[in-house]
């Protein structure tokens, strides 16, 4: 019996499985085919929590922990490149650069391995950066200026 009711559980869930698969296979690609700034507004949008439409250091090193505590799932309190990576489908190569290249930038001590510190250091000094009026406040057009026409971030800033 108890071969049967799991046999009926797999049976419902698979419909729920397939669907899933399909939804991946849309909307990844549809990622990837972002353009670099559609990138970044999705990026500032995720970390905006208040919905007020800036960004302070705060929402953005909240967000970013947790992320890490996500990535970190042997609890270490440090990420290799790989499992800072990881969510990311190999075929999407200019993708996984991208996180190489954001992966070293944060990697301040270069040992291979991103902490906390390490992010939040590297939060403040991007956030620092892009805050351009000085208020402590990061606006979309703050951050597309700080971004350029390449919409990315990988340098440590200075």
């Amino acid at each position: 019996m108890d071969r049967q009711m799991k046999g009926d559980a797999m049976r419902r869930q698979l419909p729920i499985a397939l669907t899933f698969a399909m939804a991946l296979s849309v909307v990844l690609p549809a990622f990837a085919e972002m353009s670099a700034r559609e990138r970044a507004n999705l990026w500032f949008q995720q970390r905006d929590q208040s919905g007020d439409g800036f960004l302070t250091v705060e929402e953005v090193v909240l967000y970013e922990f947790k992320l890490f505590e996500r990535m970190d799932s042997r609890g270490e309190g440090k990420l290799s490149e790989a499992e800072y990576c990881i969510d990311i489908p190999a075929e999407l190569t200019v993708n996984i650069n991208r996180c190489r290249l954001h992966f070293a930038a944060i990697d301040t001590n270069d040992d291979d391995y991103i902490t906390p510190d390490e992010i939040a250091t590297y939060l403040r000094l991007v956030f620092q950066a892009a805050d351009q009026n000085g208020d402590g406040k990061v606006s979309l057009g703050e951050w597309a200026a700080f971004l350029g026409p390449q919409g990315e971030f990988y340098n440590r800033p200075d």
